[in-house]
């Protein structure tokens, strides 16, 4: 279990047992009724839990009224004596447990403006910071981005990003969802190892397309460049674009090869019908004909007929059984393509959102070398937004490392470091190769990852091979040895 989920357990269990504010209305007889006042005339009426309830005054003895959790924080806040932060600490998590996130964040910066050196208001001032500081909505920038995708666009806002989409509002949520599980475990991630990204003061953006065309032409690179690709950061922006990957050109070749075997399955099922009709009917026609009793050619001809024709129809039979064996057989595989491209969605939303978050909060920068920077981004790929762990050992991934491993190639600390890796096309052994090194670090060597991170690349003249190979040797020593403990840690994968 990683130090993250440790940390939540007790965060949990308290928002479990944080009760629930709510007024008791006391009817004559003794009588009570719990729930929230929204009206104390007559009648008085009560939102609860299956609806909202209305009572004539006359039955009402008295409202006993409960202290709504803001107004208890906001009372209890101003009790507070000068300089102590212990309990503006306590408050501030009560204020998280009533999901009160101006409330925790004034109460924190008090705390820590009391107590400066205090370890754990630091850490809880810089988790409210980046992950439930609310960021103020911004119209005009809105507005720009929503006509970057057209007239008819609309922008969906989570609680970090703005997502500007021509394409269903479920989709776009969808993709907002799987956005903020990154940018939680990016920050849970960077705060086991030790490194502290800057927060952000504005939302990040990502456009949405509901066609791979008009991403195409948004992300005005070559078409053989964003082949493969089913999203894109864009650096110069510092934009996300994405995709419905159901429109990309290889989902439309998958489809096309669907389509083309369900035809020929109809096919084939209409050929059987016609098949087995003309059989039947030729069946009837021999049926029809009775010999006389002395007439034992004809008797022996009719029963001879009749068995053949007995026997196509069997085989018409066999072929039908063979034809729902393959019309199975095509429904497991639609399956699987549909499945497919769901993965590729979540795996390359994400993907493309690791490197947008750690671009925009100094973790990354153009100088980074490779081997880093895409390294951190495949340990954000996961096949659903549930599997979502930078320390799984995402299938596809893994059985590139293994394949490279199988045919002896791979390996090699300074060609992927240095970069030569990457030069290579297909990409793919590249990629495989950097997110399992970048597990190995993370595991084994937390502190010089983060040490390489904090350099965020070495700029200036010279051989940027050479450079990023000198950034890795000063924080992981030396190169020969890191790379037999990283051969020996993939052989255990």
């Amino acid at each position: 279990m990683r130090v993250r989920t440790l940390l939540a357990v007790p965060l949990l269990l308290a928002a479990a047992a944080l009760p629930v504010a709510a007024d008791v209305v006391h009817l004559r007889g003794g009588r009570r009724i719990v729930g929230r006042v929204i009206d104390d005339g007559d009648p008085v009426r009560l939102e609860m839990a299956g609806g909202t309830l209305s009572l004539p005054r006359s039955r009402v003895a008295r409202i006993e009224r409960a202290e709504l959790p803001s107004a208890a924080l906001e009372r209890q806040s101003a009790e507070l004596r000068e300089g102590d932060a212990a309990g503006a600490l306590a408050l501030a998590a009560r204020a998280h447990e009533a999901a009160l996130p101006r409330a925790e964040g004034r109460l924190l910066e008090r705390a820590a403006a009391w107590a400066p050196d205090d370890a754990a208001v630091r850490e809880a001032l810089w988790r409210w910071r980046v992950l439930e500081r609310p960021l103020a909505p911004d119209a005009a920038a809105t507005e720009r981005l929503r006509r970057l995708v057209g007239d008819d666009a609309r922008v969906h806002r989570s609680a970090h990003w703005r997502i500007a989409h021509d394409c269903e509002t479920a989709i776009a949520r969808e993709r907002a969802a799987a956005l903020e599980d990154v940018w939680r475990e990016f920050h849970d991630l960077m705060r086991d190892i030790g490194v502290r990204p800057a927060p952000l003061d504005r939302r990040l953006e990502a456009l949405l397309f509901a066609d791979h065309a008009d991403w195409v032409a948004a992300a005005a690179a070559p078409a053989d460049a964003l082949r493969g690709l089913n999203g894109l950061f864009v650096g110069a922006t510092g934009r996300i674009l994405l995709f419905d990957t159901r429109t990309a050109p290889a989902a439309g070749t998958a489809r096309a090869a669907l389509t083309e075997a369900v035809t020929k399955l109809a096919e084939k099922a209409v050929y059987l019908d016609q098949r087995e009709g003309q059989l039947r009917a030729i069946r009837l026609r021999v049926e029809e004909y009775r010999p006389t009793p002395a007439d034992r050619d004809g008797a022996r001809l009719r029963g001879e007929k009749l068995a053949e024709i007995d026997g196509l129809l069997a085989e018409v039979a066999a072929q039908r059984r063979t034809l729902a064996l393959e019309d199975r057989e095509l429904d497991a595989h639609r399956a699987r393509v549909r499945r497919f491209w769901d993965e590729e969605t979540v795996a390359a939303t994400m993907h493309e959102a690791c490197h947008q978050i750690a671009f925009a909060t100094g973790v990354s920068d153009p100088a980074q070398p490779l081997w880093l920077s895409e390294g951190l981004a495949t340990l954000f790929e996961a096949p659903q937004r549930s599997a979502l762990d930078p320390m799984a050992k995402t299938s596809a991934r893994l059985r590139d490392v293994r394949a490279l491993r199988d045919a002896q190639r791979g390996g090699d600390l300074r060609r992927l470091v240095g970069g030569a890796v990457f030069a290579q096309k297909p990409t793919g052994d590249a990629y495989a190769e950097a997110w399992s090194l970048l597990n190995f670090l993370v595991l084994r060597h937390p502190e010089g990852l983060a040490a390489v991170i904090r350099e965020r690349g070495r700029g200036g003249s010279g051989d940027p091979a050479q450079r990023a190979l000198d950034a890795f040797r000063d924080a992981f020593g030396d190169l020969d040895r890191i790379e037999r403990e990283w051969r020996r840690f993939v052989e255990h994968l």
